[in-house]
């Protein structure tokens, strides 16, 4: 591996993460972008039902709160659940600390 990706954080995949994070360069990058990816809330959107009237300045736009329709950051980058994002961070911290004795 050349370097670390440009490509953002929400973008990488489960295969993705698992080689950064086998990486010592790049372990605690991928490590901080995987809690990153663990962190995001998108399994509801607000949808706007009615646009607030340009006339009045005090006037907001009539949300409604929705299950997400769309694809969640989890999914897209391969992991099924935020349970699954939690147990590759786990392991991964779990290896580090393993001491190979010679």
């Amino acid at each position: 591996m050349k370097g670390y990706p440009k490509t953002p954080y929400d973008m990488l995949t489960k295969q993705d993460y698992e080689h950064l994070a086998a990486d010592p360069r790049f372990r605690e990058r991928a490590l901080a972008d995987l809690q990153r990816l663990y962190d995001i809330d998108d399994e509801y959107v607000e949808r706007v039902i009615e646009l607030a009237d340009p006339a009045d300045p005090e006037s907001v736009d009539v949300t409604e709160r929705i299950k997400n329709p769309g694809t969640r950051a989890t999914h897209r980058s391969g992991f099924k659940n935020h349970a699954e994002i939690s147990a590759k961070l786990a392991e991964v911290r779990e290896k580090e600390k393993i001491i190979v004795i010679k």
